[in-house]
């Protein structure tokens, strides 16, 4: 009698799936066909109950998706292009300030950030065409309300409307600096000789004063002592 090799049972390890989330998918597949030509109710509650765990489990299966944020590094490690360029208006108890900025409604509007202080407006954009933007308002002409104040975002330019801290007209939009303000400063002269403090005073006036302001100081020299001093 011939002996026949006995035929090796498959592994175990051949049977399981090379692809659970395909296999699992089959049979999601495969009981949704039963389902649809079962007529017994009891049938149909088992099927169904059985498709709703193959969804969950199939559910379980999928790799998690990275979630995407756009994050706004350090201050300290971002180079700016500082906006200089904008137009103001105001209309009652507000005031508008307008900044063209091309293409900037296509930005995330987390890489856009609006700082709104009593005497200030900062605003940074991130990101726009490889680069980033920075508008800085300071000092403002008048206190504004920060929480009343907000911004708006356009297709292609940024709005501002800030909230006046008090119902009055705006001359500028910015505090005007006097020019003459640390000539004025009374450290600045010795006041032990009040002809040499009034020649320093005058010295200071004329080298931070503009051509008009050196004309009225030369004016007034020539008049009270027939010459202008001289400052060099």
């Amino acid at each position: 009698m011939e002996n026949h090799p006995t035929p090796t049972p498959p592994s175990p390890l051949q049977h399981q799936p090379q692809n659970p989330l395909a296999d699992i998918g089959s049979d999601i597949s495969e009981v949704e066909s039963l389902l649809a030509i079962a007529q017994r109710p009891v049938v149909k509650q088992h099927l169904e109950q059985y498709l709703t765990v193959l969804r969950t489990r199939r559910e379980s299966m999928r790799p998690a998706e990275p979630i995407h944020r756009d994050v706004v590094p350090p201050n300290s490690q971002i180079i700016y292009s500082d906006l200089k360029k904008f137009a103001w208006d105001q209309e009652g108890d507000f005031v508008e300030v307008y900044v063209d900025l091309e293409n900037v409604g296509s930005v995330p509007q987390t890489q856009i950030q609006v700082s709104f202080a009593q005497n200030s407006v900062v605003a940074t954009v991130h990101g726009l065409r490889g680069q980033n933007f920075r508008l800085t308002l300071q000092p403002l002409c008048h206190p504004i309300d920060p929480a009343a104040s907000f911004h708006r975002i356009r297709t292609n330019r940024l709005y501002f409307k800030l909230k006046k801290a008090a119902s009055t007209p705006w001359s500028s939009l910015f505090q005007k600096e006097d020019r003459f303000a640390g000539a004025l400063k009374k450290e600045n002269y010795d006041y032990s000789d009040p002809g040499k403090g009034l020649m320093d005073l005058m010295k200071n006036l004329y080298e931070s004063g503009d051509d008009e302001m050196k004309k009225t100081i030369a004016k007034a020299w020539t008049e009270s002592r027939e010459k202008p001093p001289s400052f060099t």
